[in-house]
């Protein structure tokens, strides 16, 4: 027995009725509008000073960091942790941002179960209808930034999937519907792996953003701070950024900080900015490996089996050897169906052997 068709059937669109259209960029790929983008990173990094930054810019229509063209707009800041009088809007100031074109969502009015006005926090389950009508009212928004995420859940438990996912879907609706850019403020968990995975939460608030960026120090560097790309669907953007948070002192007295950017760009990866940094044995293990494949595969390639019984023969660790082969760029390729692995250096060798190579994805 076949189920009883549901009452409202889907809609099913033919392409060929589908206007293409390009996307509109808030920061030329990097941030674009109609899109929800996280911006993550540890505590005290610099996120909201750059949510600051990006609310002055796109208030003024001036060029980012990078020379990008920003459209001018207006902004709308959701902030759960910073107040807006001594603290948002001295770092506004400080950016020199069009007061007028920016704005916070403070409180919503409601009433009680006595039927009383009362005021509360905004939250993105119960409160969607409000702000988009706020933004149809307010006219050209262009960035609404949400700091933290996580504060405007309403309820919802921020480790469940499917309602992070709903929700969000909710607000990646109006983002596109409205063409803003949604700015997202996250943190990172405690443990380790790559900076896609140290995201708060659950894995929805990654999947649901177009682009999602690193905010962290520089380890090197403890007054630099590094703006990294961790994903980006909609840009081509591959590289990073680099500022210094500076103290200022505004007209009126008030301190405050705002960020200055470095030239240049970055080339560090989020996954290697979060890496926890190598103890002065284990980078002593890897010189001495790599001074011992540089020596072996000089004059051409050599077998894995015996570059490992040499390597154990001198002490070395594997572990310590297949670090440095991925730091030297050394490519293990197999010959022949059932072949032996050989290691070699590009560039050295020689490559006529390498006609009937085959060249798999992984070498055990």
């Amino acid at each position: 027995m076949h189920p009883e068709p549901p009452d409202r059937p889907a809609v099913l669109q033919c392409f060929s009725n589908i206007q293409t259209e390009t996307i509109r960029w808030l920061w030329p790929n990097r941030i674009a509008r109609g899109k929800l983008t996280l911006l993550v990173g540890p505590p005290g990094t610099g996120k909201s000073q750059l949510s600051a930054y990006l609310a002055a810019m796109t208030s003024r229509g001036r060029p980012l960091a990078d020379g990008s063209e920003c459209h001018p707009g207006n902004a709308i800041i959701l902030s759960a942790e910073d107040d807006p009088a001594d603290t948002i809007k001295p770092r506004l100031e400080a950016v020199d941002a069009d007061m007028d074109r920016v704005f916070i969502l403070d409180v919503v009015r409601d009433t009680n179960r006595q039927g009383e006005p009362t005021a509360r926090r905004f939250n993105l389950q119960s409160d969607m209808r409000v702000l988009d009508a706020e933004i149809a009212k307010l006219g050209n928004v262009a960035l609404l930034i949400i700091d933290p995420i996580s504060a405007y859940l309403g309820g919802v438990d921020s480790h469940s999937n499917a309602r992070v996912r709903g929700l969000l879907a909710y607000l990646s609706a109006m983002a596109s519907r409205c063409g803003i850019a949604i700015v997202a403020v996250s943190h990172l968990n405690k443990g380790n792996g790559s900076a896609i995975d140290r995201v708060t939460g659950s894995g929805a608030f990654v999947a649901a953003a177009r682009a999602s960026y690193l905010v962290c120090k520089d380890r090197d560097d403890a007054n630099m701070r590094l703006f990294l790309p961790v994903k980006n669907n909609v840009g081509n953007d591959s590289t990073g950024l680099a500022f210094r948070i500076e103290a200022v002192e505004l007209p009126s007295g008030v301190h405050t900080s705002r960020i200055v950017w470095e030239p240049g760009v970055v080339k560090i990866s989020a996954d290697d900015a979060l890496a926890t940094p190598e103890n002065p044995s284990a980078r002593r293990a890897v010189d001495e490996a790599k001074a011992f494949l540089l020596e072996a595969l000089s004059q051409g390639p050599q077998t894995a089996k015996d570059l490992r019984a040499d390597a154990n023969g001198m002490g070395l660790s594997w572990a310590a050897v297949r670090r440095a082969q991925h730091q030297l760029g050394i490519r293990p390729v197999k010959f022949g169906y059932q072949g032996v692995w050989m290691w070699f250096i590009p560039g050295l060798g020689p490559f006529e052997l390498l006609e009937d190579a085959q060249m798999p994805m992984h070498e055990n």
